[in-house]
C-alpha cells in the first residue's frame, strides 16, 4: 500500500509492537500476572537471535517471506 519492501513493512510492524508491549508488562507486572521465570528466558532468547532473524529475512525471497510472516500470524491467533 505505501510502496514498502515486504522487509521494511515487516520491520515497521514488528517495531510497533514495541510500545504496546511494553505497557502490557507494565500493567500486568503491577497486578502481579507476569511470570518471570518464563518470561525472561523469552525476552532473552529473542534478543541474542534478532541477529539470526533479521539475516534469514534478508535471505528469503519476498513470497516466502510474506508466507512465513502470515503464518505466524495465523498461529498466534489461532493459538490464543
Amino acid at each position: 500500500m505505501f510502496s514498502y519492501s515486504q522487509t521494511k513493512a515487516q520491520g515497521t510492524a514488528l517495531a510497533l509492537v514495541l510500545p504496546g508491549a511494553v505497557t502490557a508488562l507494565v500493567t500486568y507486572a503491577a497486578a502481579g500476572h507476569v511470570a518471570w521465570s518464563v518470561g525472561l528466558p523469552m525476552a532473552l532468547g529473542g534478543v541474542f537471535t534478532v541477529a539470526w532473524g533479521v539475516a534469514l529475512a534478508h535471505r528469503l525471497p519476498t513470497q516466502a517471506l510474506k508466507m512465513c510472516f502470515c503464518a505466524m500470524l495465523f498461529f498466534v491467533a489461532f493459538s490464543a
